[in-house]
């Protein structure tokens, strides 16, 4: 990245690319998981195919992404998304919890959901 700050609204946060690179799809997501783990969070799972037919990749956290520090650091493309997901009735095992996902590529941050969250299921705005 040639300038980190997001000249284009001058609001000063971090412009995230809209996509990794060829050998790194997940590339573009690095200095929100930097970010992150100067925040306090620990990765629990590195990158990884979470399924073997799909050209996916995946993070996992320990603890809750810190959705308002995200939004005040980092101004994201539109294909970076983060969805609040419930468990599903029927399903005990499930947890809740944040993804932040590249929706184009299959690049995503998983975390658990906060036990205080606000703001229901569905798409969250960055």
């Amino acid at each position: 990245m040639s300038d980190a700050r997001d000249s284009a609204t001058g609001d000063g946060r971090v412009r995230i690319s809209a996509e990794g690179t060829a050998s790194e799809p997940h590339a573009h997501l690095a200095p929100v998981v930097a970010a992150e783990i100067g925040w306090g969070n620990r990765v629990l799972a590195q990158w990884g195919r979470s399924d073997p037919l799909l050209d996916d990749r995946s993070l996992s956290f320990l603890y809750p992404l810190h959705v308002d520090a995200l939004r005040r650091t980092f101004g994201f493309p539109p294909n970076i998304k983060l969805y609040a997901i419930m468990p599903r009735p029927g399903h005990p095992r499930e947890k809740a919890r944040l993804l932040l996902t590249d929706t184009d590529r299959y690049v995503t941050v998983h975390s658990p959901l906060p036990e205080d969250w606000p703001y229901g299921e569905g798409e969250i705005a960055l």
